[in-house]
């Protein structure tokens, strides 16, 4: 896939929830040894670079301590583990900080990348448009997290825009041609391990991005969801679904019990049963329930039927009454939860569960 692609399937994806950040970096130990390493040669461009800005590069405790904090992070990037202590030094004393205020953008997608940034301080998110023009946020970004190294390896345009969320931040940059004579022989190095992580983090994200969109769809197939919850209520129940899974002929639920959780259908097939044995009812089915156990969930009355795997294994999100509401307030259904499931049993066919909904509710 490449890293265009990449950046589609995330705006898609998030639309809805934006997890937490897409950190290149994270801080790990780099359990490096120190490379024999020939002097950097100080060009006059990186002379430049660390005689611009005096003002950050007076010799106050303060100074020190942010420039010993980001010595710190940069020796603990995964990407830079090839570079030799002088390398790391010299990269930290040419690195410039920035101060922005909330809603300023660091950089912009589309644009050509020119430099490199770590975020100094506060807290900062990733943004780009849809099709539609609507505004999508993607990753989050924390102090220590570093920003556009994906750009500066595959030599590519910025992929994103990204903005400050907090009233005070700051960030660490430096430009790319200043880097490639820091990287000097090992630039390919870096390039490299840039892009074999994000490749590893990829793969993961993609992992996830499909389990979360198969957890919200499983919410969404419940008719009473997906018309009274909206995007964000969705996300965060999509959460807390707790996966579960069972073996051939397993009971899920047994008539009578008082456990309440609604299941949703991930792999599998289900079948409900009275206490004479007779099948009543299979999951999928017909009408497209892919899900079971909303009347208890729903009115906190005891099972009224048992529910069993009927295909060699199966698979259920199960959601449980207290997550539901500590996400949306006990009211949002009302009267809605108990024409919906009335109808819903009719309109499937189910007739004879129909008139017992109804007695059952009398």
């Amino acid at each position: 896939m490449s890293i265009i692609g990449f950046s589609a399937i995330v705006s898609l994806a998030l639309t809805a929830t934006p997890t937490g950040g897409f950190n290149l970096f994270p801080s790990l130990p780099s359990h490096r040894a120190d490379f024999a390493e020939p002097p950097v040669k100080i060009t006059s461009a990186l002379q430049q670079t660390a005689n611009d800005d005096g003002a950050g590069h007076d010799s106050s405790f303060e100074e020190f301590a942010k420039r010993n904090q980001l010595r710190s992070w940069l020796s603990t990037c995964e990407a830079l583990s090839s570079l030799s202590d002088i390398q790391l030094e010299v990269m930290t004393q040419s690195m410039k900080e920035r101060e922005l205020t909330k809603g300023q953008d660091l950089l912009r997608g589309g644009e050509d990348a020119t430099e490199w940034f770590m975020v100094s301080d506060g807290m900062f998110e990733s943004y780009e448009y849809n099709k539609k023009d609507k505004e999508v946020v993607l990753f989050g970004y924390k102090p220590g997290d570093a920003v556009g190294a994906i750009s500066y390896a595959s030599k590519n345009q910025y992929l994103y825009s990204v903005r400050s969320t907090t009233d005070e931040a700051s960030a660490w940059h430096i430009d790319n041609k200043s880097l490639d004579e820091i990287f000097n022989a090992k630039k390919d190095l870096v390039a490299g391990s840039i892009l074999a992580k994000y490749t590893r983090e990829e793969s993961q994200f993609s992992g996830y991005l499909n389990d979360f969109l198969d957890r919200s769809s499983a919410l969404k197939s419940f008719g009473l969801f997906r018309k009274n919850l909206n995007k964000k209520e969705i996300g965060q129940l999509s959460q807390l679904l707790t996966e579960r899974s069972f073996a051939s002929g397993e009971d899920v639920v047994t008539a009578g019990d008082s456990d309440t959780d609604m299941y949703f259908i991930r792999d599998g097939s289900f079948e409900a049963y009275n206490a004479d044995g007779k099948v009543v009812m299979s999951y999928p089915n017909e009408a497209s329930m892919s899900y079971f156990g909303e009347l208890s969930f729903l009115l906190q009355r005891p099972r009224t039927i048992s529910v069993r795997v009927s295909s060699p294994q199966g698979t259920l999100y199960s959601l449980s009454r207290e997550d539901l509401y500590n996400v949306v307030d006990e009211d949002t259904f009302k009267d809605d939860a108990l024409a919906l499931l009335a109808e819903q049993y009719k309109d499937a066919g189910f007739l004879d569960t129909y008139n017992e909904l109804l007695e059952y509710l009398a």
